[in-house]
C-alpha cells in the first residue's frame, strides 16, 4: 500500500484508527525482519528495542526540551535552541540554532523572520510527518506530505 500524498484534516484521527489496526496486523511481519532493517529511514530493530527498554524503564521516555528567546526590537525577536534532556541525561551534541520571528508590516512588523505563527505550524507538521513516516513500521513509503494552516480570527 502507497500513499502519494495526503492533507490533514479533522479525519486524522481516523487515519489513526486505521493505520494502528494495519500495523497490528503486520507487526508479526515486522518482528521477524532482520537485525537493523530500516523501513522508510527507521531502524526498526532499534525502535522495537527502545520499546522494551521504556517499558522496563519508563523514565527513558521522559524528555524535556528547551528554548530560550530575547527581544530585538518591536516586534522581531530571536529564539535558539540547543541542548535537552532525555533517556536519562542531558544532551548538548547539536550546535545552537537561532530562529528570528517577526511579524509582517501589516501586524506592525518589518518581515525580520517568520511570524511565531508560522513556527507554530512548521512545529505541528512536523510531529504528523515524524509519527506518519516513523510509525509506519511496515510500509514502504514513497512521498509524504501534510498542510497545516493558522486562522487568526474573532473570539
Amino acid at each position: 500500500m502507497i500513499f502519494t500524498e495526503r492533507k490533514m484534516y479533522t479525519f486524522l484521527d481516523n487515519w489513526k484508527c486505521w493505520a494502528n489496526i494495519y500495523l497490528k496486523i503486520h507487526r508479526r511481519e515486522v518482528i521477524e525482519m532482520a537485525d537493523n532493517k530500516m523501513v522508510n529511514g527507521v531502524n526498526v530493530t532499534e525502535l522495537f528495542n527502545t520499546i522494551e527498554a521504556i517499558k522496563d524503564k519508563p523514565d527513558i521516555a521522559k524528555f524535556k526540551f528547551r528554548a530560550t528567546n530575547k527581544w530585538i526590537n518591536g516586534t522581531h525577536c530571536r529564539a535558539t535552541i540547543k541542548d535537552f534532556y532525555g533517556a536519562l541525561k542531558e544532551d548538548n551534541s547539536r550546535p545552537p540554532v537561532d530562529y528570528d520571528m517577526d511579524e509582517p508590516p501589516v501586524l506592525l512588523g518589518n518581515n525580520e523572520g517568520r511570524n511565531p505563527v508560522e513556527y507554530l505550524l512548521v512545529a505541528l507538521s512536523g510531529c504528523l510527518q515524524e509519527w506518519e513516516g516513523g510509525n509506519q513500521r511496515s510500509l514502504f513509503l514513497c512521498a509524504l506530505g501534510s498542510q497545516c494552516l493558522g486562522t487568526i480570527a474573532d473570539f
